[in-house]
């Protein structure tokens, strides 16, 4: 069974805009992450983008050219993006401190209510996005044929 030209043109795209991820994630190395239940720069951030930065690039090659190991890599990215944002929603006052660094000086201007609103928007987006990711790993896995034409 070869893989079809519309798993071709998903997967390329995908790779496309996971080169983009890692590309945007270098205008973020300075800037602190919520982690373990705080907010942490420095050393740790500039980690921790440099490795959110070579899984979007080892998944995007993955995808890109159709490695043998591409699909293994779409799981593991997908494990990985998981726990990091269970971790997020697991600490109230982080994910807190973690919108307003976003928001920057348009926190202040929001009343509890509107906070918590913000609050849990971004959990229930974040549990669609990481619904997103693992719909396309089950989509890697039904497509798998694509990663044996490879012959590496």
């Amino acid at each position: 069974m070869t893989p079809s030209k519309q798993a071709r043109f998903t997967f390329r795209t995908t790779a496309v805009f996971f080169f983009l991820s890692a590309f945007f994630d270098l205008f973020s190395l300075g800037s602190d992450v919520p982690l373990f239940g705080t907010l942490r720069g420095g050393v740790t951030a500039v980690i921790y983008h440099v490795l959110y930065i070579g899984i979007f690039v080892t998944v995007g090659v993955g995808l890109w050219k159709a490695k043998r190991w591409g699909a293994r890599a779409v799981l593991a990215a997908t494990v990985i993006y998981t726990l990091d944002r269970i971790q997020r929603m697991l600490s109230p006052a982080t994910l807190s401190a973690s919108l307003r660094q976003d928001l920057g000086a348009y926190a202040a201007l929001l009343s509890p209510a509107e906070s918590h609103l913000i609050r849990q928007t971004t959990i229930a987006i974040t549990w669609v996005m990481l619904v997103c990711w693992w719909a396309f790993a089950w989509y890697t896995y039904a497509q798998r044929a694509y990663f044996r034409q490879s012959g590496s």
